[in-house]
């Protein structure tokens, strides 16, 4: 009975310790572990170890990215509480998205979604660059928000009525990731693409990895 009573003690403490660690303790931790279970040939459990250890890191990059997006901006607010990162196992892949949503009392919201390294980006340079092979039409249309080129798709409203407030939706490249922008309550195109504008976009850039703070 005194054994197991100990062994219970230390299971928990073990517990205890588990819970304390910093994210950075975690990761090295999943690392090594990782590395304990090739050793044995155990790939299965080595492959959850690493895993974990880049959902954390993909986290962390994720709330890196955040610090580049504002908080307030045209008009909408954000709760940074309902901010998401999303990670399927990839780092900084094709899985990761980095999602804040903004809104404001008179029914305008714009949800901004940001993708590194997507598997959409190849397809979407070349319908923006290629104008004679790829006319615009029902895919949307070509528009530039502070020299970053982008496709828009704007419905004036869910029932075509002129006057009514709409949806849109924007997909912009920016470096080797795809920013997404899906706006409801607007009523013209201008009004929705104001949003992007008042982005900072030079301290997005910083905030991903992509540019060096001046």
């Amino acid at each position: 009975m005194k054994k197991v009573f100990l062994a219970a003690i230390a299971v928990c403490m073990y517990a205890g310790a588990i819970a304390q660690e910093s994210k950075e303790e975690k990761i090295n931790r999943m690392l090594k572990d990782g590395g304990e279970y090739v050793k044995e040939k155990k790939y299965k459990e080595a492959a959850a170890s690493l895993q974990e250890g880049i959902n954390i890191i993909n986290e962390i990059l994720g709330a890196q990215i955040l610090t580049g997006l504002p908080v307030s901006s045209s008009g909408l607010n954000c709760d940074v509480a309902n901010d998401q990162v999303t990670s399927l196992g990839t780092l900084m892949g094709a899985g990761m998205q980095v999602s804040r949503q903004y809104y404001n009392e008179e029914g305008k919201s714009i949800s901004l979604t940001l993708q590194p390294n997507s598997p959409q980006l190849s397809s979407l340079n070349m319908f923006l660059d290629n104008k004679d092979d790829y006319p615009e039409g029902e895919v949307g249309k070509r528009v530039v928000v502070k020299e970053h080129k982008a496709l828009l798709r704007f419905n004036i409203s869910a029932d075509g009525e002129e006057g009514a407030a709409g949806v849109a939706y924007m997909s912009m490249p920016f470096y080797s990731s795809v920013i997404t922008f899906q706006g409801n309550g607007y009523k013209t195109e201008k009004e929705f693409l104001a949003f992007a504008e008042s982005l900072d976009f030079d301290k997005l850039a910083v905030a991903m990895g992509f540019a060096k703070k001046e």
